[in-house]
């Protein structure tokens, strides 16, 4: 469940919608958030498999008898 706006009024955890829940109900509470290093490591690793993975490609290709013949001996 998704809350929308939540606060904290007295025991209870409300939100929009006039959902209110006892903190004694809940059994676990997440959190989302930001983080900038599992940002930037997963772009890096997006920009370094796209040439490593055209490379694989390449080389697949090359392997089949049609290609070799044609692209990847000239």
């Amino acid at each position: 469940m998704e809350l929308e706006n939540p606060s904290i009024e007295s025991d209870q955890l409300v939100a929009l919608g006039g959902f209110s829940i006892p903190f004694a109900d809940i059994v676990i509470l997440e959190s989302q958030y930001f983080s900038s290093g599992h940002t930037v490591l997963g772009a890096l690793g997006g920009v370094i498999m796209l040439p490593v993975a055209s490379v694989l490609a390449i080389i697949a290709d090359c392997n089949t008898a049609e290609a070799t013949i044609h692209a990847c001996h000239q």
